[in-house]
């Protein structure tokens, strides 16, 4: 069944079609979630929160549009408020106890790790389409839709990812 096929059938209230889409997606927003939040729980809590979604909202899929696209914008925006709400907690924390919470960094990092910290510290936008064209395999295409933007400003900040990138693995090198 073709992704348009099952955003037809989840919109039309098929049990069996949702599942179908959430097996063939879940392991991949998964892991799309937890690369960006580094948390396991959390990850799992996101992906589950996305299909509940999904579900509730069924009634205004668009079969004519990406599904997959579809999915990945709601992934992108739980992340962001997941991150809103952990600015919010870690303010209100430092306000009770600020010594308490300080960590220094290993200054032991292998490339993998330096590669890492170099994608976590991308800001926000560029990171996004970075992970999804990079990690996900989206087309440059696929990401406008998802993100609402256009192609121009994908390549741009894909563009600027890689500067970013080149230049913080300078740094470590």
């Amino acid at each position: 069944m073709s992704d348009s096929e099952l955003a037809r059938a989840v919109s039309d209230s098929d049990g069996e079609a949702f599942q179908t889409l959430y097996y063939r997606y879940y392991e991949k927003l998964y892991y799309f979630i937890w690369y960006r939040i580094r948390s396991t729980e959390a990850a799992r809590d996101i992906t589950q929160e996305l299909f509940s979604r999904v579900w509730h909202h069924r009634m205004s899929l668009d079969p004519g549009k990406s599904i997959k696209a579809y999915l990945y914008r709601i992934a992108n925006n739980l992340v962001i408020n997941q991150f809103q709400k952990q600015t919010i907690e870690k303010k209100y924390l430092n306000t009770l106890e600020p010594d308490r919470f300080v960590t220094t960094p290993s200054e032991n990092f292998d490339l993998k790790d330096k590669i890492g910290q170099a994608i976590d510290n991308l800001p926000e936008k560029p990171r996004t389409v970075f992970m999804l064209h990079r990690f996900e395999g989206f087309t440059y295409a696929e990401i406008a839709q998802s993100l609402e933007v256009s192609v121009k400003t994908v390549e741009k900040r894909m563009s600027h990812a890689l500067k970013l990138l080149r230049e913080a693995l300078e740094a470590f090198l």
